[in-house]
């Protein structure tokens, strides 16, 4: 017996019979090997005994489709999978399957159909991946022309987290990328997940700020897990907050039914995402005299300082702050910062920026050229030095100075402030910048501009590697010293120029944004933002007498209090005097009658005697040292938002009298009046009751 096959395996039984598929040719072979019958074709043939038979198997390709019971995008240990073989006819043999080495050659069971077969599948909850599942009958994988040959599953069972958080106040939004796409359905099926799924919990709130975050938000493009949302931030952020976003229990899962669980390492950021680093010496969270040489960053962006020099640089407990005793120069003292550097080139060039700090300068000099008192310094020759007075700029003495290199090479910018610092009083100073603007260079002491530059620069960056002499000078990287210049190629090493500070550093904060309008005014003392007389059902002013009583509403840039220590202490009338200009009209008194209101906003009573018309200035005043926020910053006399024009007074009836032969009544009135709109005209149309 002879016979060739292909592919599909063939019976020969003991009897002599033969199965196979069909599409068989079977030729009988004479004695001398010539073919003596032709082709025939059966599922079933009999061969006959004594003849040599020549038998070739042309048998049709088996094919196969795989389909289950899965409806997910992906899987996961809590899976059980019905797998369903079914091939394109009947088979005989038990076929196997196997899944990416998680299952190998298992035998399926078989159905009540010859020609379906199953694998009931329990995906293990201890892989992460990719698994093929694949069928083979004997030792040969049966395939198919179709792609329903395989089932690619996606094995899942890590649950989501949060990766990252960042908050943009100054744009109100909010963005948030997950470690992979996100629904709300434990089935893996498609349901939207909102902000109303997590809590938001904000940490060192210290002024009662309040976070509403829309419950709508969008994908970013070019993602499929971060997305972008609309938040609002009501009250001041004083920087040092902190919010934790917390996934709420059985709300958010991935595709393959895994959970998001509330104690997960949330993650947490500042309110404030652009902000570099926080440091606050009247905080105990910032600064602990217990650790005296460690100062924390408030941003939560782990720039920590350490303090070098405690025989220059002390703690004042008195005025919670840190002194630094900037007389005469100082090498490698101050505080250095850690992590933050710059390198050349423009990888980490600076568009924009703010630094804030609130000082107090010692009123006598010290013996730094032009009194240069630096306050915050990575190297001036390399990327920034900010500090009052400038030892390359005559003239600048108390007065606030900033230095920066770009591509364009080293500038040296000084306000045009007519004051002096150095007048052992706290004020907070400001500088701001931003790139390719004209006039994107502005200086602030105490939430007001002094100055700013017309020029328009190119962004900060490290391009000072210079060859003097033929020494080769290579400022790259460059780290940071709060009180002291900074040469440091490293965290903390050369400091230059030594020129300490000289006096007292509260707070400073450092942004790679600009500041916004209000966020200058808060971060200086409190101030008055608006002054307007009170509006209402009834008049502006009552009359009684000869005098008009009037109410005016002063608003605070944030809650002010009559205590430097005690924030339950309101304020009354001898915090404030008042003053009228531009009429005949005086005061009933220099102080307010009463004082009533709260918080941020204050309502002043007060008397005029006179007639107001309308020309005339009040002026509220502030006492000093009288009025504080919670932070212990007076409130300034000098105040630009403290004064409105008086009412114009309605023309009212003064007096009636009836002459003694009862034919007239003489009306006087509080002025002169008219029968029309403008000046002129005689009033006829007056009437008396009968």
């Amino acid at each position: 017996m002879v016979f060739s096959q292909s592919k599909d395996t063939s019976v020969i039984s003991s009897m002599g019979n033969y199965q196979g598929d069909a599409s068989t040719s079977i030729t009988r072979i004479s004695s001398v090997g010539q073919p003596i019958s032709g082709q025939i074709s059966s599922s079933a043939i009999i061969l006959q005994r004594g003849f040599l038979y020549s038998l070739v198997s042309r048998s049709k390709q088996r094919s196969i489709s795989l389909t289950d019971n899965n409806n997910k995008v992906k899987v996961n240990g809590n899976d059980n999978i019905l797998i369903t073989a079914s091939f394109n006819k009947p088979i005989n043999v038990s076929p196997t399957i196997s899944l990416s080495g998680l299952v190998t050659n298992t035998i399926m069971q078989g159905t009540s159909n010859p020609s379906q077969w199953t694998y009931q599948w329990d995906v293990p909850n201890n892989f992460n991946g990719t698994a093929t599942a694949t069928v083979s009958i004997g030792s040969g994988a049966v395939t198919s022309t179709t792609a329903s040959a395989s089932i690619v599953y996606q094995i899942d069972n890590t649950n989501p987290i949060i990766e990252n958080i960042s908050i943009y106040p100054h744009i109100s939004e909010m963005e948030i990328t997950f470690s992979e796409d996100l629904t709300g359905s434990p089935d893996g099926q498609f349901s939207e997940v909102t902000p109303d799924d997590f809590d938001f919990v904000i940490a060192n709130n210290v002024n009662g700020i309040v976070v509403t975050v829309a419950n709508t938000s969008t994908l970013v493009s070019g993602t499929t897990n971060t997305y972008r949302g609309s938040i609002t931030i009501s009250g001041t952020c004083e920087g040092s907050e902190r919010i934790t976003i917390i996934p709420k229990d059985n709300s958010v899962y991935d595709l393959a039914g895994n959970v998001m669980i509330a104690s997960q390492a949330s993650k947490t950021t500042g309110i404030d995402s652009k902000l570099i680093f926080y440091y606050n010496f009247s905080n105990t969270q910032s600064y602990n005299p217990s650790s005296p040489n460690d100062v924390k960053d408030l941003s939560g962006n782990g720039y920590h300082g350490t303090r070098v020099g405690s025989d220059v640089v002390t703690y004042d407990q008195n005025l919670n702050a840190m002194y630094f005793n900037g007389a005469a120069s100082h090498a490698e003292k101050g505080i250095k910062i850690s992590g933050l550097n710059y390198v050349t080139g423009d990888s980490d060039q600076i568009e924009e920026m703010a630094i804030v700090a609130k000082v107090k300068l010692n009123s006598s000099a010290s013996n730094h050229s032009n009194d240069q008192r630096i306050l915050l310094s990575f190297d001036r020759s390399a990327v920034f030095r900010f500090s009052i007075g400038s030892d390359v700029v005559n003239g600048s003495a108390g007065k606030p100075v900033f230095h920066f290199t770009n591509s364009q090479g080293i500038h040296d910018v000084s306000s045009s402030y007519s004051g002096d610092l150095r007048d052992n009083k706290w004020h907070v100073v400001s500088v701001l910048f931003k790139a390719n603007q004209a006039g994107g260079l502005k200086f602030y002491i105490d939430g007001s501009l002094i100055f700013t530059d017309s020029n328009s620069y190119t962004p900060i960056s490290n391009h000072n590697e210079a060859t003097v002499n033929s020494v080769r000078y290579n400022e790259t990287p460059r780290y940071g010293w709060l009180g002291n210049g900074s040469e440091s190629s490293s965290f903390g090493s050369e400091t230059g120029p030594d020129h300490l500070f000289y006096g007292h550093i509260q707070k400073i904060k450092y942004y790679n944004r600009l500041q916004s309008q209000t966020e200058i005014l808060n971060d200086g003392p409190p101030m008055i933002i608006s002054s307007e007389l009170v509006q209402g059902t009834s008049p502006v002013q009552t009359y009684t007498g000869s005098t008009t009583l009037g109410t005016v509403k002063v608003k605070f840039s944030r809650p002010v209090f009559g205590s430097v220590s005690n924030t339950n202490v309101s304020l009354d009338r001898n915090d404030f005097s008042l003053t009228v200009s531009g009429s005949t009209v005086t005061l009933t008194s220099n102080i307010p009658d009463s004082v009533s209101g709260g918080g941020d906003t204050y309502y002043l009573n007060f008397g005029v005697n006179g007639i107001a018309t309308g020309s005339e200035t009040l002026t509220v005043n502030l006492v000093a040292n009288s009025i504080f926020d919670r932070f212990g910053n007076t409130a300034n006399t000098n105040q630009t938002s403290n004064t409105v024009m008086l009412w114009n007074t309605f023309p009212f009836i003064l007096s009636t009298e009836i002459d003694s032969n009862n034919s007239y009544v003489k009306v006087r009135f509080n002025e002169s009046i008219f029968s029309a709109t403008v000046s002129g005209g005689s009033v006829t149309n007056i009437s008396t009751p009968t």
